[in-house]
């Protein structure tokens, strides 16, 4: 996922967080995933395109972003 993408989850996931303190978990989860994807690009792009992560922890990352969006729902629907 591009970082442009993701960014805009950090605002209302943080107003949300102070009202349900569980959703500090994909809160921090994204965080995670947003700071790999920075250190990924940048390294990517400033050392001759080299891949840093292979395709299995992509794919990890993108699994757990799926799962963190499903646990905001259950939460959100379960409360």
């Amino acid at each position: 996922m591009h970082e442009r993408h993701l960014l805009p989850v950090f605002a209302p996931l943080a107003i949300a967080a102070i009202e349900n303190p569980i959703l500090l978990l994909p809160y921090i989860g994204f965080s995670l995933t947003y700071i790999a994807n920075l250190y990924y690009s940048y390294i990517w792009i400033s050392d001759n395109f080299r891949q840093v992560f292979s395709d299995l922890v992509i794919k990890l990352f993108e699994v757990v972003n799926i799962g963190f969006v499903a646990f905001i729902f259950y939460t959100l629907v379960k409360t």
